[in-house]
């Protein structure tokens, strides 16, 4: 210990500093630290991938369970579809074929 002027002699007071790293100690608590850090965010993301699949298949069977109701309840208020219009559009065929022969 520096007192001005000189230095005191500062008895032993049975305190020690800690024993210093080496570089290989530094290195497995470096390592350890990173393990547990990625094993952390890969749990993380594998239950944000999975809470994104739950909500993809609820609304799917959300959506399948609506219109399969619509269906069997209230099918005219559904839109039509490609196959509809050209049943339509063959039935309006034979309709106006039938009438061209009554005409004749």
């Amino acid at each position: 210990m520096y007192i001005s002027g000189h230095y005191k002699k500062v008895e032993d007071t049975g305190l020690s500093l800690a024993k210093p790293r080496t570089e290989t100690e530094d290195l497995r608590t470096l390592l350890k630290d990173m393990d547990s850090k990625l094993e952390a965010l890969s749990k993380n993301t594998h239950s944000q991938n999975q809470n994104i699949l739950n909500s993809a298949l609820g609304s799917a069977a959300s959506d399948a369970t609506i219109k399969a109701a619509q269906k069997l309840f209230a099918p005219q208020t559904l839109p039509a579809t490609k196959g509809d219009m050209q049943t339509i559009n063959q039935q309006l065929k034979q309709l106006s074929l039938i009438l061209r022969q009554l005409k004749t």
